[in-house]
């Protein structure tokens, strides 16, 4: 819990909050969640000689499930909700 309070004001005082969602939301999917084949961090992985091919499906599936978390908040400032505005489209033109 301690830890998504962070992550949210982290995001919420960042200067580029909508950037800042994807960055630390993908970041924290991919170790949080060990979504990657035996190692936690992407750096190891490629370090170790994982295949791409293994890496390459974690990569775009966490990024298309943290690009739909910020497509679905709010956000206050006009450049924000522009870029907000420019992901909806990117999703949705490219399912």
């Amino acid at each position: 819990m301690v830890a998504a309070i962070k992550k949210e004001k982290l995001i919420e005082n960042s200067k580029y909050p909508v950037l800042a969602r994807l960055v630390v939301s993908s970041m924290l999917k991919i170790e949080e969640e060990k979504k990657l084949p035996h190692y936690i961090r992407l750096g190891t992985c490629m370090n170790r000689g994982v295949s791409l091919r293994k890496i390459q499906p974690v990569i775009d599936n966490v990024i298309e499930e943290v690009m739909y978390s910020v497509v679905g908040n709010s956000y206050h400032n006009l450049p924000d909700k522009s870029l907000q505005q420019g992901m909806k489209t990117y999703l949705n033109t490219t399912t």
